[in-house]
């Protein structure tokens, strides 16, 4: 697992395997990550949200399979 500066994770988040967060990202509570998945700088992952993919920069995701809502 890679976390870059000014990364935060809320509560109860799960991070699984090879995981990348690139800097100033956020991951909201209860949100997972899957193992080989990169999320991008500046990038939010909502509240129960399944990322099942690479988040590109700046991009707002969520929902199972989080999808950008932005």
């Amino acid at each position: 697992m890679i976390l870059n500066k000014g990364v935060h994770i809320m509560g109860a988040a799960a991070i699984a395997g090879a995981v990348s967060i690139c800097d100033f990202a956020s991951i909201g509570t209860n949100a997972t990550v899957l193992p080989s998945v990169s999320v991008g700088a500046s990038a939010h992952a909502g509240a129960g949200a399944a990322v099942t993919k690479d988040v590109s920069e700046n991009a707002v995701v969520a929902g199972v399979p989080a999808r950008p809502i932005q």
